[in-house]
């Protein structure tokens, strides 16, 4: 191919770049919603089939459920056990905390959710959470 082919080649067809790869961006955005919201139905329905399982073996009389914040967990739990009472894991919290932590703080963050959560009652519990609120202001 003469430069001239080419020349006139790219005169003919033009590559808008930026167009390409908004749609590209779109796409993929769109495939990985759909993907997860997905894997969450997924999951919800393992879940509550799970609850189900569970009290169809003959477990009954729960009062306390802990876990993460899983939505199909929490929104089943009172289909299957109406008495129980959900709380969640500790754990699951601070780790949730400290993603909006940078990382140079997390070690002071830490000290203090263990703080309040080393008090014995509710109440002692919500003054050193206050306390410690006041101090980070």
């Amino acid at each position: 191919m003469t430069e001239d082919s080419k020349k006139r080649l790219g005169q003919v067809v033009q590559i808008d770049e930026k167009r390409i790869s908004d749609h590209l961006g779109e796409l993929v955005r769109g495939t990985v919603e759909e993907t997860l919201n997905g894997l969450l139905d997924a999951e919800a329905d393992a879940l509550c089939g799970f609850l189900k399982h569970l009290k169809e073996r003959g477990l009954g009389g729960v009062q306390l459920v802990i876990s993460d914040a899983c939505l199909g967990l929490t929104e089943s739990l009172h289909d299957d056990y109406p008495e129980a009472q959900w709380q969640r894991c500790t754990v699951h919290f601070y780790r949730n905390v400290f993603s909006h932590v940078p990382n140079a703080k997390v070690k002071g963050v830490a000290r203090m959710l263990k703080a309040i959560h080393a008090q014995e009652s509710l109440a002692s519990a919500q003054i050193k959470a206050a306390d410690i609120v006041a101090q980070l202001k």
